[in-house]
């Protein structure tokens, strides 16, 4: 009827504009994040890499003092060098210590730099033999670059918002039921219908390589640099202690991206419902499909879960909270037949609530899949279910 028209045209464009919010999401936290990786990597990192080819020669320290910068948040400090160089006879002045631009907190640690080099003392710096005005007195990779690493998960969050964002809005009739959210009865064809699940195992693959590259690639360059200074003993401990963090996350970073990849080549499963009308109080049947080597899985496990999730503000936060309430373990089997293809009937509580999506509240249900595999990677997979509300006596 007309109402139900209205209703889906209104659901319709609600989903896109979801999809249209994602995507604008995802892009301006992609660009905050890079306007700020900017000046904290891209600047330094480049200078850096410039700086390698650059001459060598004897500087003399004009004047050296530590800068202090107060702001709201509290006091930090810059080191600051003013110094003057020769090249081919012509005198030059520069007051650079390295590529890294802003301060920071640490007094001491800058108060034994500005020490080191007083007044009258000669010291090596560095210049552009194209351009003698360019010089520098550290050249290489500095540990506080690792703090760059933290606005580019900004662009990498924003990239999979925005490439992944539209997916999960796409209109209910494009997902063969497989969507999490309903507000209200909608018609749906009778009939089986199979189940997509909310992500596949190539695109968890992808994201977490994504960010493996990203993360590794980063701190790569500082690991090399750090084992050089280790090479010729001058490796201080606190630079070792400064990086570690970052090394054991990029190593357990490794690690999930070479565990989801081999993932990839786990049997595949499939769920089909033997109606896409599943209805609170009525019964419908599962069917499970396995392709691949299923004689590697030792177990299999179905689960049911209902969970009910609220957005609430308090102040300038937003916080979610999800609690289930519902959870029935279907079908759990060690039994190779049974493991490779098998069914269920399902017959959700009448009591219970359907799939409900608002602005503010969702009650999701979904199906989950988890197998044991010895020596591999488990399976493990999602699948969205929309339950709708029971008949009306007037639809019977």
């Amino acid at each position: 009827n007309d109402s139900s028209r209205t209703r889906n045209k209104e659901k319709s464009s609600r989903q896109k504009g979801g999809s249209l919010g994602a995507r604008i999401f995802g892009a301006v936290f992609f660009l905050i994040g890079l306007g700020i990786a900017y000046p904290l990597i891209y600047q330094p990192v480049s200078g850096v890499l410039k700086a390698r080819s650059w001459n060598a020669t004897e500087c003399t320290v004009i004047s050296s003092k530590v800068k202090s910068h107060s702001s709201d948040d509290g006091t930090t400090y810059s080191i600051y060098v003013f110094y003057s160089y020769l090249v081919d006879g012509k005198l030059y002045k520069s007051d650079r210590y390295n590529f890294l631009s802003g301060s920071s907190s640490g007094y001491d640690s800058k108060k034994a730099v500005v020490d080191r080099l007083s007044p009258g003392t000669k010291f090596t710096c560095f210049y552009d033999p194209n351009n003698p005005f360019e010089a520098v007195i550290e050249r290489g990779f500095s540990l506080w670059l690792l703090l760059g690493l933290i606005p580019l998960v900004f662009c990498a969050v924003g990239l999979l918002v925005f490439f992944l964002g539209g997916a999960s809005t796409k209109p209910l009739s494009n997902r063969s039921g497989a969507i999490s959210g309903l507000n209200s009865a909608a018609s749906y064809a009778d009939g089986p219908v199979i189940l997509k699940p909310t992500a596949t195992t190539l695109q968890g693959f992808i994201i977490l390589l994504f960010i493996c590259l990203i993360w590794n690639g980063a701190i790569s360059a500082f690991g090399f640099e750090l084992f050089g200074k280790w090479q010729r003993g001058r490796l201080d401990w606190t630079e070792g202690l400064f990086f570690s963090p970052f090394a054991i996350i990029g190593f357990f970073i490794l690690i999930g991206t070479i565990r989801q990849f081999l993932a990839l080549f786990n049997p595949k499963i499939e769920l089909e419902l033997s109606n896409g009308n599943v209805r609170l109080g009525e019964r419908v049947t599962l069917r499970w499909r396995m392709h691949g080597n299923t004689s590697k899985v030792t177990r299999i496990k179905i689960d049911l879960e209902g969970k009910e999730q609220a957005t609430y503000r308090v102040g300038t936060n937003t916080n979610t909270v999800s609690k289930n309430f519902f959870a029935k373990v279907l079908t759990e089997t060690t039994h190779r037949l049974e493991i490779a293809s098998g069914q269920k009937v399902i017959e959700i509580p009448k009591e219970l609530m359907h799939s409900f999506d608002a602005q503010n509240n969702k009650i999701i249900w979904t199906l989950k899949v988890s197998g044991e595999i010895p020596r591999w990677p488990d399976l493990s997979m999602e699948f969205p279910l929309v339950v709708l509300p029971m008949k009306k006596i007037s639809e019977e």
